[in-house]
């Protein structure tokens, strides 16, 4: 009557039979393609899961590389090369808006001594330490690069220079009374500051060597 039917025939040759199955042809086309759907669903589901597990590795990879591109593995304060960028911007914004911008550069006091008297991992549990500290103490626009070794250059962005050198006694005090934990017990350091605050037409070059002078004149007059 116009109906697909599918037959299927199967040999019993134990019984010599022959075995015919006979079903209707749209309800078994009805089961295929119900199948074939739910089948491509799912491929299309795993699919759209593996690249949402790929999307979310790749992207936590390139942060990761981006982080380890751009800051200081030991302290996670900004290496030399991003912060010469931020303080170019910086300069060039102050510059614009005639708005203030201080520098301040930070030399932990007698640091060799400290390696030589606990060694160099003691050493490295004190540079992570300062930082700590200098990141609960500045503000949240305020930028950390680790300049060299144990000195580290600190970015005030719209800040003159009294309050630039507010923040930097209050940071002094903050790691002066702060004990840092090594394995024979806590110990204190202290750390001297310069700080300088940015001349409109000066190079990033005599803006950094102003900010050092202060430094080594903090040092001679006699450390903390």
């Amino acid at each position: 009557n116009g109906n697909t039917v599918f037959v299927n025939s199967r040999s019993v040759p134990e019984l010599k039979w022959l075995l015919l199955v006979e079903q209707d042809g749209n309800k078994v086309e009805g089961r295929l393609l119900r199948t074939l759907l739910i089948n491509i669903l799912v491929a299309v589901g795993i699919t759209a899961l593996v690249l949402f597990v790929a999307h979310l590795t790749v992207g936590g990879y390139q942060r990761r590389l981006e982080e380890m591109a751009s800051k200081d593995k030991l302290t996670g304060a900004l290496n030399r090369q991003v912060f010469d960028g931020i303080l170019d911007r910086a300069m060039k914004m102050a510059s614009c808006d005639k708005s203030d911008l201080s520098l301040a550069m930070l030399d932990v006091d007698h640091f060799k001594r400290i390696n030589d008297t606990h060694g160099h991992l003691a050493g490295d549990i004190i540079l992570s330490g300062v930082v700590d500290v200098i990141r609960c103490t500045i503000r949240e626009s305020d930028v950390i690069c680790r300049w060299g070794g144990e000195e580290f250059l600190l970015l005030f962005v719209d800040c003159d220079a009294e309050q630039a050198e507010a923040l930097a006694e209050k940071i002094r005090g903050e790691i002066e009374k702060h004990s840092f934990p090594l394995r024979e017990g806590r110990i204190t350091v202290t750390v001297s500051l310069g700080v300088s605050r940015f001349v409109l037409g000066e190079s990033e070059k005599d803006f950094v060597n102003r900010v050092d002078h202060a430094l080594i004149a903090a040092k001679r007059a006699g450390r903390n």
